[in-house]
Formats: structure tokens, sequence, C-alpha cells
């Protein structure tokens, strides 16, 4: 059991990263300024800054590159960024402690969570952003060892 957990876990974290692309777009958070930015990928320059309350960390983009998902480190909660208007949709989802992971399904029918601090996998409807779902694995989860991955659509 603890094989196949610290397995699907090491997929979940292989995702986390601070740089997402949306062609020709990057999402870049920064946790710092509870912030996105958005990076033309072409010149190169900074577009966008978005708003992201919580001390942004995870993201992941939907398949299509229209939806981008945030995790929250110091809110717990996941939001959702507009990736063709550069603006956030609705409020955040509450999901677990510490969420440093964020994966999309291929469909981009849910978004899953890896909560560090409460040691749950959370999993969201893209379609009602609720949370559907909240798994408690194990008493500690091992730490993903730097550096980040970037991930690309």
């Amino acid at each position: 059991m603890h094989t196949l957990f610290r397995l699907f876990l090491f997929v979940i974290l292989s995702q986390i990263s601070s740089v997402v692309n949306a062609a020709p777009f990057a999402y870049i958070t920064n946790f710092d300024s509870d912030t996105v930015s958005v990076i033309d990928t072409v010149s190169n320059t900074v577009v966008d800054t978005i708003p992201v309350t919580g001390k942004p960390y995870g993201v992941a983009t939907s398949s299509d590159g229209k939806r981008v998902y945030i995790g929250s480190l110091g809110s717990g909660t996941l939001s959702t960024i507009d990736a063709v208007n550069n603006t956030l949709i609705g409020t955040a989802v509450t999901v677990g402690s510490l969420p440093i992971g964020v994966a999309i399904t291929p469909d981009n029918s849910r978004v899953y969570v890896a909560n560090f601090g409460s040691d749950t996998v959370s999993v969201v409807d893209t379609a009602s952003n609720p949370v559907s779902g909240s798994r408690y694995f194990c008493e500690s989860l091992f730490w993903a060892s730097q550096p980040k991955q970037a991930a690309k659509t």
C-alpha cells in the first residue's frame, strides 16, 4: 500500500512547478507577492500580473490552455484563472492544508491537489468547482526534491 501511495504521490508531486505554459504564455507563481505573472514566451516579457491571495505555489494548466489552476499554500485554496482574459474565475475553492501539487486530468474534468499539511489529495470537479472528495493517505509524506519542474502543454 505504501509503495503504491508513494508512486501516486511522486506522480502528483512531479507536476509541481512554478512555471506552466499555456502557449504562447507562461504562468509563474510569485509566492511572496501573492501574484501570478503572465509571460509572453515569444517576446520574453511580462504582459500581465494577476493577484492570487494566499501564497500561490502549485500550478497546472488545462490541456486546451484555457484555464490555469493555482494552489495557494497560505490559504489552502485552489484558484482558477481564465487564460484567455487573464482574470480570476469565481472564488477560490478550499482544499486542504498546504496544497503543493496541482494536476489536471487530460479531459479537464478534474483537478487533483496534493495537500502536504493535511496528508490528503483533494479532487475538484472543474464544471462546478466543489471539492468532490478528499482522501487521507498516511501520517507523513515525503517532500519533493529541488529544483522544481516546469510543465508545458
